[in-house]
């Protein structure tokens, strides 16, 4: 999953590394306006809920979008963020 990173151009690839830190590092799920702040993503994308989800979607095997709250799929992966299991 990780490897879809690499193979993104740099600003899609920065704003997914971004996204994932935001989200491992949250106390709790966050909607998707709160992520746009949080992960200091581009402002137009507080008014474009399908690229967001797309960006959370690169994400399927440890994040899922529900309600417009994004959740990690089990606690340990986002342990594994967060702990910094993996540089991103």
């Amino acid at each position: 999953m990780m490897g879809r990173l690499l193979h993104l151009d740099t600003e899609k690839s920065a704003l997914c590394t971004q996204i994932l830190r935001s989200s491992a590092l949250a106390y709790r799920p966050l909607l998707l306006e709160e992520l746009v702040t949080m992960a200091q993503l581009p402002q137009d994308l507080l008014d474009n809920d399908q690229s967001l989800s797309e960006y959370v979607e690169l994400f399927s095997s440890f994040m899922i979008l529900r309600e417009r709250t994004i959740y990690f799929v089990h606690q340990s992966a986002k342990d594994y963020f967060a702990k910094g299991g993996q540089k991103i």
